[in-house]
């Protein structure tokens, strides 16, 4: 699901393929 966060939520933002932490940011 793309969209914003307002929790802490599993995803990859940098691309390596690993779940980073978002916390209330667009992915």
């Amino acid at each position: 699901m793309i969209g914003y966060f307002s929790k802490p939520t599993p995803a990859d933002i940098d691309g390596d393929g690993d779940l980073d932490l978002v916390v209330g940011k667009v992915t």
